[in-house]
């Protein structure tokens, strides 16, 4: 199943939503409450294709790299500066914790981070000497955290590689207590809801249904 049959999944779902509750109240029988109910359920095992993540940092290994390379001579100032400047970045992305989805071996994610501002974006492309250092707004998601307003994508080979590059927080029980500490279930829905409505706005370029 693609990204975008996954999320028109779920927001098919939350359309379903509203034809429901657009019944008059007066009108709901116990089937209408049953509907409801198996509906619930139904969207909360959807937005279970959103995971809670954290990637493998290779900040480390990027900056050995690019110093060998420019000690070899490999590379001028500009190339030197953008490369270092774009690996400080994903570091700092790295850090924190990221809702995620896998389809067609690619990672889309989305990185959670308590910066009320503005965060950095990476170059497009670290040999352009005409690129400028842009920046990309933050949406509240509530609870002191925010969503970058943008979709990182990872592409590898196969899923083994992929389970190398991300790993599921939530099946990890040191990462859980990490960055999911205590955390209800109804918070980790709340935040897989904005994750999705994130992807789908950007991904498919139009506004989810609302519940």
């Amino acid at each position: 199943m693609g990204i975008e049959k996954v999320l028109l999944k779920i927001n098919n779902i939350r359309k379903d939503f509203n034809l429901l509750y657009s019944v008059d109240k007066t009108q709901r029988t116990k089937e209408w409450y049953e509907k409801v109910h198996s509906l619930n359920n139904h969207y909360k095992n959807s937005l279970h294709d959103i995971k809670f993540g954290k990637i493998s940092s290779t900040f480390q290994k990027n900056k050995v790299e690019i110093d060998e390379a420019n000690n070899l001579k490999l590379l001028n100032t500009l190339e030197f500066d953008n490369l270092m400047y774009n690996n400080k970045i994903s570091r700092l992305r790295d850090l924190h914790p990221v809702l995620y989805l896998i389809q067609d071996n690619k990672i889309f994610f989305i990185v959670q981070t308590s910066q009320v501002t503005a965060v950095a974006k990476s170059l497009p492309d670290e040999l352009d000497i005409d690129i400028s250092k842009n920046s990309i707004n933050v949406i509240d998601v509530g609870h002191g955290k925010y969503f970058p307003d943008s979709i990182y994508v990872i592409e590898s080979k196969n899923i083994d590689e992929l389970s190398q590059i991300i790993e599921n927080v939530e099946q990890n029980i040191l990462l859980k207590n990490k960055y999911l500490n205590d955390k209800s279930d109804e918070f980790i829905l709340s935040k897989k809801e904005k994750a999705f409505e994130v992807f789908y706005k950007t991904l498919l370029k139009k506004r989810s249904w609302e519940i």
